[in-house]
């Protein structure tokens, strides 16, 4: 009996004690400070689109806007496409000095196209600057958007299926992150 009463202590403070250890692994994982988190989310955007040029930036932010202007977005929809695409320009260090010679740079679709095509197909580059475009896209449920999108997207060598594909992604992981109706927002 008394055997059973000893391990059964043991068996709890061993449970304790690795619990115990569990917490303090956790509550170190969380102590990272704000100044290393943002070291390291620079880090990693340089690795991720750090290679793409000023051109190739300014002629995907052109893009953004002429597929913006084909969606012919209302008021509302035109806020967040708004929104969307200072965020995209946001996040390749475009700065808004920059949006009035966007167009001048890349006035057609052709030149926007070119300039992307230097751009390796299988880039990182390519699922962010896809996921900005759909989002465009489905802000305003354009088919005129969708038509520009496969053109595009075409031209840089992404089949009918690929793109498909690469969007059925884009939905799935904004449903399991954001929920189902988070484009209708």
């Amino acid at each position: 009996m008394w055997l059973l009463i000893v391990t059964v202590i043991i068996i709890l403070v061993v449970v304790l004690v690795v619990s115990g250890n569990k917490r303090t692994v956790r509550k170190k994982k969380s102590d990272m400070s704000v100044a290393e988190a943002t070291r390291r989310a620079q880090e990693l955007f340089e690795a991720v689109y750090g290679h793409i040029t000023y051109d190739q930036k300014m002629a995907s932010a052109n893009l953004l806007f002429i597929l913006a202007a084909i969606c012919k977005p209302n008021g509302a929809q035109y806020h967040q496409i708004h929104d969307v695409i200072a965020s995209y320009c946001g996040s390749l260090s475009i700065d808004a000095k920059s949006f009035k010679h966007i167009v001048i740079q890349h006035p057609s679709i052709k030149d926007v196209v070119g300039v992307l095509k230097q751009i390796p197909k299988k880039d990182n580059f390519f699922t962010h600057f896809l996921f900005t475009c759909w989002t465009i896209v489905s802000i305003t449920k354009s088919e005129d958007g969708i038509v520009l999108l496969q053109h595009v997207f075409g031209e840089l060598g992404y089949s009918s299926e690929e793109l498909i594909n690469e969007i059925q992604k884009l939905n799935a992981l904004d449903q399991m992150y954001l929920g189902e109706n988070s484009r209708e927002k």
